[in-house]
């Protein structure tokens, strides 16, 4: 067996190792300001659903939750204010086994 072979069965077996491991922390639903309403305060809960045809999600927001408008970080208050103005994208991530919303960044025309 050649050192060129021995290497690439080596990093095969390195690299199938490393991909068993992984875990998702967070997952992400792509949305628009037009399907969801926020709440009042950082510290209530959004419903929403991820397609038409999903089940209804329930998520909640939390002093840890971050939110960012065009790549830019802002208060919660801020936030919900530009979120008013229907059809700007809106990302949402959440924690899968809590459900605790993470981010949220909305993209837009402001």
């Amino acid at each position: 067996m050649s050192i060129r072979t021995l290497i690439l069965i080596l990093a095969c077996s390195v690299c199938s190792i490393a991909a068993a491991d992984m875990v998702g922390l967070e997952e992400g639903i792509e949305s628009s300001t037009s399907d969801v309403r926020l709440p009042g305060n950082s510290s209530g809960y959004i419903v929403l659903r991820s397609c038409p045809d999903c089940v209804e999600l329930t998520l909640s927001l939390s002093a840890g939750t971050r939110y960012s408008v065009n790549g830019k970080s802002v208060e919660y208050k801020d936030f919900r204010s530009l979120s008013l103005a229907a059809g700007n994208s809106l990302n949402i991530y959440y924690d899968p086994n809590s459900k605790a919303v993470t981010r949220m960044r909305l993209r837009g025309n402001f």
